[in-house]
């Protein structure tokens, strides 16, 4: 896709840690290419809520970002701070929390049975669900800005969620405390196996014997907590 000519835009916020950004008129935010935040240093020359910006867009990507100066009214004397507005005055980031479900449109996630559904902002739907952990019963931490999923970074394990069951017995709607964590087990296991297939580090004949060991290795250590 060719280069489009860049533009002047007022900034609406800009979540540099997460690298997106939105313009004031336009619906969704969009990412700032790994270029652009390498070469930048945002904390030193900081944008924020209300600058004007030149911008150049390639891929789908911010792949040219400068503050553009204007002329404004002296500060008393006050130096400018030095900091990225990184709120918008809508921005909240939510830690440990557990997915509930995904809508299998992948527009919307509830993260409470009785929740509400929470939007999904157009940059994240393009990546993938399965890279980023969106997916129900992961243990994520989420940044919202203005009530939508800027940003999720799944969590080293994922915290299991299971589902009520009922069949007419009288059995307790979720299953025993044992049995939590020997899945609690196998999910850390299976994640940290894929970590030492992507590094060499274990052979992929051996995935299966690597899981059962490393389940029982975690197992262990959770009824010793």
């Amino acid at each position: 896709m060719p280069k489009k000519p860049n533009e002047q835009k007022i900034v609406s916020w800009f979540v540099v840690n997460k690298s997106l950004i939105k313009f004031d008129g336009e619906e969704e935010s969009i990412s700032v290419s790994n270029t652009v935040m390498d070469v930048s240093d945002f904390e030193k020359y900081p944008i924020g809520k209300g600058d004007t910006v030149e911008v150049g867009t390639k891929n789908d990507e911010v792949s040219f970002l400068r503050k553009i100066k204007t002329d404004k009214p002296a500060k008393s004397g006050k130096k400018e701070e030095k900091s990225v507005d990184i709120t918008g005055g809508n921005t909240e980031i939510k830690d440990d929390i557990t997915i509930f479900a995904v809508a299998g449109n992948k527009k919307v996630v509830k993260f409470e049975k009785d929740g509400a559904w929470i939007k999904v902002s157009s940059a994240v739907q393009k990546q993938s669900f399965d890279d980023i952990g969106l997916v129900a019963g992961n243990l994520v931490s989420v940044t919202l800005v203005n009530g939508d999923i800027a940003s999720i970074t799944k969590k080293a394990c994922a915290k299991i969620v299971n589902p009520i069951v009922n069949k007419g017995s009288n059995k307790s709607s979720y299953k025993n405390e044992d049995g939590m964590d020997r899945r609690t087990a196998i999910m850390c296991a299976k994640d940290v196996t894929v970590s030492l297939v992507a590094t060499g580090m274990i052979d992929k004949v051996k995935i299966e014997t690597a899981i059962k060991d490393l389940s029982k290795t975690f197992h262990d250590a959770l009824k010793e907590l």
